[in-house]
């Protein structure tokens, strides 16, 4: 609000409920799911949007819940090859009052091999792709393929 703006405060909240099961020596799964109130920015793919609360008409702070939920598996198909797989999405229950193009809803999926022949290098490849839904309804989706190495010393 600045010096002469309306100002506020609201309590923000967050439960998040995570876990990770080995299958075998080879293979695990993740999974996360998440509840916030006023904590939205706490939800990775909401990082950075001000997606924890707005002013309503009052001056008054009006904080909105977030929603998230991941699941994610892992694969070491040698001591030196390993695939990851993983998907994530966030909604948010926002007000009418938020700014058309304010990210609403958001999902990534991820898909990697990662080789390391020795403890100081790996290198790899991963495929990722998104998709978002903004306050008015309008919807958009990427793809990206990434190459990495990464050599530790």
């Amino acid at each position: 609000g600045g010096a002469d703006g309306p100002s506020d405060s609201a309590t923000q909240v967050s439960l998040l409920f995570a876990g990770r099961q080995n299958l075998g020596n080879r293979a695990y799964a993740s999974w996360n799911v998440s509840y916030g109130n006023g904590a939205g920015e706490n939800v990775l793919a909401f990082a950075g949007t001000d997606a924890n609360a707005v002013l309503d008409a009052n001056g008054n702070l009006d904080p909105f819940p977030s929603f998230s939920a991941l699941v994610g598996f892992g694969y070491d198909w040698t001591p030196t090859l390993t695939s990851n797989l993983g998907w994530a999405y966030g909604w948010l229950d926002t007000p009418d009052s938020r700014a058309d193009l304010a990210l609403e809803r958001g999902g990534t999926g991820h898909a990697n091999v990662v080789w390391s022949p020795d403890d100081d290098f790996s290198t790899g490849v991963e495929f990722m792709w998104g998709r978002t839904r903004v306050q008015n309804g309008a919807e958009g989706h990427a793809t990206r393929l990434q190459l990495m190495a990464k050599y530790e010393f």
